[in-house]
């Protein structure tokens, strides 16, 4: 059975959540990290928690934590490997879906298109399945004429 998506309620401790685990990556070297985060480096921790944002905003109906997603998806952009397209796909595609909670509908078009730039050399079943739900998220904001092009793009991304 899924999980249920968390209640405002539960809001508050997945913000604690959040900050424990940028305490524990800040606070131990490499070597001292517990197990279960030892693989991360900064970017994908980044990538992680603004991820967690992104989903706590949609669901709890707060939209300053997409902002807060926006600042953790800036920094993963900032320090990915270049080699890593499929995860900076990731990121640019969480970076639109957060814009289009906060309203910035010009931002979120650009780094729509960004995504689509990256996502479209990779083959990933994941980044095509993100492409759609980007273009759900922005269907009602279709009257915009950069919107409707970004979904027209990212539906034909997905088709090919």
């Amino acid at each position: 059975m899924p999980a249920s998506p968390p209640s405002e309620g539960e809001a508050p401790e997945a913000l604690r959540s959040v900050r424990h685990a940028q305490e524990i990556f800040q606070e131990h070297s490499v070597e001292d990290r517990p197990e279960y985060i030892a693989y991360l480096d900064h970017a994908e921790l980044s990538s992680t928690l603004g991820e967690v944002l992104l989903f706590l905003s949609r669901t709890s109906g707060q939209p300053q934590h997409a902002t807060s997603a926006l600042d953790l998806l800036s920094t993963a952009a900032a320090e990915r490997d270049s080699a890593r397209a499929r995860s900076s796909a990731f990121d640019a595609i969480a970076a639109a879906r957060a814009l289009l909670v906060v309203d910035d509908l010009e931002a979120a078009c650009a780094t729509g298109l960004r995504a689509i730039r990256i996502g479209s050399h990779v083959d990933s079943a994941r980044v095509r399945r993100r492409f759609l739900d980007l273009a759900r998220e922005a269907h009602p904001h279709e009257s915009e004429p950069a919107v409707r092009e970004l979904r027209e793009r990212l539906l034909a991304a997905v088709r090919t």
